[in-house]
């Protein structure tokens, strides 16, 4: 949980320091652009072996929760890709630490 809420204040001092023009013009915005590149830095696959060593040795939370699990409990990620109420990623009680 104190790693999810690390994570989650790296990504919003990240997220304030990103916003540039979208200049690419591969349709996302910089907003979403940002949100894409903080997934895709802990896209992992795992062969079931190997997962299940890593959750019980390693300290860290497999990438699809590091990503998930903060991203779903922010509202910029909902706002950034339209996300509703209902939706997915968007939680239906979320966690607000800070």
């Amino acid at each position: 949980m104190l790693e999810t809420a690390a994570a989650r204040t790296a990504l919003l001092d990240a997220m304030r320091e990103a916003w540039t023009a979208d200049l690419r013009g591969d349709g996302f915005t910089p907003e979403q652009r940002f949100f894409l590149g903080w997934a895709q830095a802990r896209r992992t696959i795992w062969r079931d072996q190997a997962l299940r060593l890593a959750v019980q040795t390693d300290v860290h939370s497999p990438g699809e929760f590091r990503v998930n699990g903060p991203l779903s409990n922010m509202p910029e990620f909902a706002a950034a890709f339209g996300c509703k109420k209902g939706d997915k990623m968007v939680r239906e009680n979320p966690v607000r630490i800070f």
